[in-house]
């Protein structure tokens, strides 16, 4: 096998060399003493420099020469080094570690050299062989032997010279020689050399680093000889393959699909079951439980993880053979191979196709760059399919209970083991779109300023941390746990005093939840400037200093920067403040890319409450150097203040001194100014009717002609909020590409659907690469169901904006239209992979969950959406949509009044609340109310009208709810809902004409248009 030669004080010294030694059982103990090797070549000629002040010991001669053959390897070390300080005699403490089965050793010399007289060590004293497991507590046999020797008399000054050597033989192996070796790193004063040798005519490949010169090479040997070497300067923040240095690899092996078809014999024998194995009972067990494929091999995995316990097992030469699984199975423990082996043997008789994969728990960094050995891989797991989809297992895992949950592995190099040989793979390992944590902190300030807030947070963690905790927590009694959460708690949020502890643990979903009640006195800070005001930071609101990404100028400068990954934090925050307090945000919405990462914080007020959201997130394992200069500009650039609540609670009387003089008829600077103040307050009349002055005061002006479109927008006059689009176009040179879209939009929400066409494709003209004019001519196309042109669409938009959700959104919403589920969750969940930090996509992917009935699933994002912003308005209608589609309308209702207490008079809110009711049947009267005060709102609400007549149609009233369905008609004619419940009315007040020409022409809009009808009874 390879031998890996660790760094160190002792990377030079033999007991460092030998201390890497691989693990069997223990057949030969003893431990040789005799001369080295006759191919062993005399040591150089030792020319050492003065040494270095304060220098522990001075490195004389490092030696290593090794002799390749077909059988194995042999090498000899030998180390000379000067005590120079009595930290330096630790070098007496020798331990030399080696397998017995495969390798033998042999002590050829330990000498003392002092004051010109050579000491042989080994007259009078001999190395005490210890059998013991060196790694027992983390669960490893491995059968190796230790010979431990403390060196008698040893003095500042001496200079002791250790030579050994190793032969290692595995019949594995046999025909593939392999070494190892590096050169060390550590500042040598001496002598330095690497020979090695091999019989003439054996192919013996190498390979060396970058750092190293071309060796001396001949027809059977290669030579490095140096007199004294430097210490080697590693390359801050680079991945650790670059600082992989002065290292030299041979192998007998041509290419990585040898080490593969090398390896296959051992898991296809392991695997084989006895005719009477008790395995075969334990997969008729499975295959009797459930028919799903996929279910099985989660029946399968599960009984390997959760009833064979880790062990390593290195012993008859484990180290790569595995074991049997008859054998894994009768003692119930095995280590990575083992377990493989029995849930390959598993899967194979419940006819699933699987194989062992080797693996690196590391990734593997650098592996591709490495001669092929076996020695590159420490893991191996099996890689299984079912219905053509790939799954990673790992039985050495624990608490896996959903394929979907699954945490894929392995990421980087591996390779597959097949009879016929495969090549190295590489797994790209996907930054995470869903936050390994989450805190959710509600501050309740209510009560006044000046008293103990009560506060309430959540903390979610998710995956093998989750299990981890979980583990940890349920190992501890009641009592203890709560109180390491507790600790824990006030170590980071020292304000707060928590009175209530809880922790639960979900496994389908491997999440770790953790909640706190507390309260605590908000410390709100006198303004610096001496206003009578108050400021109060918001907890977890700060990013923190960016540190620069470079290294000392005599490092190597192109090396790419290695990066936390995959890493995904959020935080929400939210603190409602007491009624008659005046406050404000101060700070600034964030979303910057910097060194691979990604950092986004947002703020806003809901009512009487502040908002903030903050995340941080890894978006590539690496970055280049380029990338990494790139990124100071922006470091620089990056100055985020914390999130600070700005607060008054005794502001002055309005009446007394007016936030804003009413501006005078001629300054349409103050009126637009007025305008904006009142869209501020949600006051949209009186913000219209200051835009509208703006407009009088300075005709044509595009800034106030573009508030007004906006505005009429809002209200649902879109044939009016079409025109002032138009003007603000007309007064605007060249024609902005967002106005021309706006337009666009507006025209589409009115049904001008041929006028909108003809605008995007305008849009188009001016700009070619505009990504949501395609996003927006695909709309179109989807609402007219022609999917080929929509798709055709959404992909030019992929393509010129790949970081955008939109244009993903866009496409599952087309094959959601052309049937293909599967492509239409696919898009939802690369939608939520490409902007994690948008609830939207959230909620979007619950929709498509949903209907793709995994509704569990469905409500799990939907949960996660409300975590991430819990005010948001649109996710708590669209997560009382998911409750209202699976009938929980009390549910529903409760979302949406929510929603409403922190909107007051939202037309939207209100016309979901009374079509909630309407569906559910009860409270018509409030449902009734809910309608005619959003259609009092917004004029010519076809939404809100339709549910209003449906509100009709429930309460029995059918010649009113044809009189307002007739009124929604006149203004959308393609309303096919609308046309079907007017069919319904019909029919049930006796016009069975009216109603089945209805009914009929409903259909052919849509064939779906009465679903929603029959979900809920309403049958023709």
């Amino acid at each position: 096998m390879a031998w890996r030669l660790g760094d160190g004080v002792g990377t030079w010294l033999v007991l460092g060399m030998l201390a890497t030694a691989s693990a069997a059982h223990a057949q030969n103990a003893t431990l040789k003493y005799g001369p080295p090797p006759a191919w062993v070549a005399p040591p150089p000629a030792l020319a050492a420099r003065a040494p270095s002040p304060g220098e522990p010991l001075q490195v004389l001669l490092w030696d290593e020469q090794a002799r390749l053959e077909p059988a194995g390897e042999t090498t000899f070390y030998e180390s000379k080094a000067k005590i120079l300080t009595p930290s330096g005699l630790e070098l007496g403490n020798l331990a030399f570690l080696w397998d017995p089965q495969t390798e033998s050793l042999t002590v050829n010399r330990v000498t003392l050299t002092r004051g010109g007289r050579v000491i042989d060590v080994l007259a009078d004293n001999k190395f005490t062989i210890l059998r013991r497991e060196q790694n027992l507590e983390q669960a490893t046999l491995d059968g190796s032997l230790t010979a431990t020797l403390q060196i008698k008399g040893l003095q500042v000054g001496d200079v002791l010279d250790i030579a050994v050597t190793r032969t290692h033989h595995d019949p594995l192996l046999a025909g593939h020689p392999v070494l190892a070796s590096r050169l060390p790193n550590e500042a040598v004063d001496g002598a330095v050399r690497l020979r090695v040798t091999w019989p003439k005519g054996e192919a013996v490949r190498w390979r060396t680093t970058p750092d190293l010169a071309k060796p001396t090479l001949s027809a059977d040997s290669l030579v490095y000889r140096f007199d004294g070497l430097g210490p080697v300067t590693p390359t801050d923040g680079a991945p650790a393959h670059y600082n992989w240095r002065r290292s030299v690899e041979l192998s007998g092996f041509a290419r990585w699909s040898d080490v593969s078809a090398l390896s296959a014999p051992l898991y296809a024998a392991a695997e084989k079951l006895a005719p009477d194995s008790p395995l075969k009972a334990q997969a008729d067990k499975i295959r009797a439980a459930t028919a799903d494929p996929a279910q099985r091999m989660l029946n399968a995995l599960e009984l390997v993880q959760n009833q064979i316990r880790y062990v390593y097992v290195g012993l008859n030469s484990g180290a790569y053979h595995p074991a049997p699984a008859d054998k894994t199975w009768a003692r119930r423990f095995g280590d990575c191979k083992g377990k493989t082996v029995l849930l390959l043997a598993l899967l194979h008789q419940l006819g699933i196709q699987a194989e062992p994969v080797l693996a690196n728990i590391g990734g593997g960094d650098g592996v591709d760059q490495q001669l092929p050995s076996l020695g590159a891989f420490d893991h191996v797991l099996v890689r299984a399919s079912v219905a053509g989809k790939t799954y990673w297992l790992d039985g050495t895992r624990m608490g896996d209970t959903q394929l979907a949950a699954l945490e894929i592995y392995p990421y980087g190099w591996d390779l597959p083991v097949r009879a016929h040989g495969a090549e190295l793979e590489h797994q790209d390992r996907p930054a995470l779109s869903r936050a390994s944590d989450d805190v959710t902190m509600q501050v309740d300030a209510s009560a006044g300023l000046d008293v103990p807030a009560k506060v309430h947070v959540d903390m979610l963690i998710r995956g093998d941390l989750a299990y981890a905790g979980q583990q940890l927590l349920a190992a501890l009694p009641p009592q203890q746990a709560t109180q390491v959460l507790k600790d824990d708690f006030a170590k980071q949020y020292d304000w707060l005093q928590a009175s209530k502890v809880a922790w639960s643990y979900d496994p389908a979903h491997r999440t770790l939840l953790e909640t706190v009640d507390a309260a605590g006195r908000m410390d709100w800070q006198a303004d610096t400037e001496g206003r009578p005001i108050h400021w109060f930071e918001v907890e977890d609101g700060q990013f923190g200093r960016l540190k620069p990404i470079r290294r000392p100028k005599e490092q190597d400068q192109s090396a790419p920067y290695a990066r936390s990954f995959p890493f995904y934090n959020r935080w929400a925050t939210t603190v409602t403040l007491p009624k008659g307090v005046d406050f404000g945000i101060d700070a600034p919405d964030i979303r910057v890319q910097w060194g691979g990462y990604e950092l986004e914080r947002r703020t806003r007020i809901v009512g009487r409450t502040v908002v903030m959201y903050r995340s941080g997130r890894g978006l590539t394992p690496q970055i280049s150097a380029a990338e990494a200069a790139q990124s100071e500009a922006t470091r620089l650039a990056f100055h985020p203040r914390a999130v600070f609540i700005r607060a008054d609670d005794k502001p002055a009387k309005p009446a007394a001194a007016p936030l804003l003089p009413s501006p005078k008829p001629e300054d349409a600077e103050g009126l637009l100014k007025a305008a904006y103040m009142a869209v501020a307050t949600h006051a949209a009349d009186q913000a219209l009717a200051y835009a509208d002055q703006a407009l009088a005061a300075r005709p044509g002006w595009d800034k106030a002609l573009t508030l007004r479109a906006a505005l009429l927008a809002t209200e649902g006059r879109y044939a009016q909020a079409a025109d002032a689009y138009a003007a603000a176009l007309a007064a605007s040179r060249p024609a902005p590409e967002r106005l021309m879209l706006a337009r666009v939009e507006v025209l589409q929400a009115g049904g001008q659907s041929d006028e909108a066409l003809r605008q995007v494709a305008q849009v188009l003209a001016a700009y070619p690469k505009s990504a949501a004019g395609y996003v927006q001519r695909g709309q179109l196309y989807l609402a007219a169901h022609e999917t080929g042109k929509a798709l055709a669409d959404a992909e030019t938009a992929h393509e010129l904006a790949p970081g955008d959700s939109l244009p993903l959104r866009l496409r599952a919403a087309i094959f959601w239209d052309m049937g293909r589920k599967a492509d239409a969750l696919a898009a939802d969940r690369a939608a939520v992979a490409a902007q994690p930090d948008l609830p939207l996509n959230l909620t979007a992917y619950a929709d498509a969950l949903d209907r793709a009935g995994r509704t569990a699933d469905a409500r799990d994002a939907m949960h996660e959406a409300l975590l991430m912003d819990p005010l948001n308005l649109e996710t708590l209608s669209r997560a009382a949509f998911l409750d209202s589609r699976h009938h929980d309308y009390d549910a529903a209702i409760g979302r949406l009044d929510a929603a409403l207490a922190l909107a007051p008079g939202q037309p939207m809110l209100l016309n979901e609340r009374c079509w909630t009711r309407a569906l559910a049947d009860k409270d018509l009267p409030a449902a009734a109310k809910d309608c005619d005060a959003a259609i009092a709102l917004r004029k010519d609400y076809a939404e809100a009208m339709d549910s209003r007549a449906f509100v009709s149609f429930r309460e029995g009233r059918y010649a009113d709810a044809v009189a307002r369905y007739t009124r929604v008609l006149a203004l959308k004619p393609d309303l096919a809902p609308s046309l079907f419940a007017r069919g319904l009315a019909r029919l049930r007040s006796g016009d069975i004409a009216g109603g089945r020409a209805d009914l009929a022409a409903a259909t052919k809009l849509d064939p779906k248009a009465g679903d929603i009808y029959a979900e809920v009874g309403l049958h023709p």
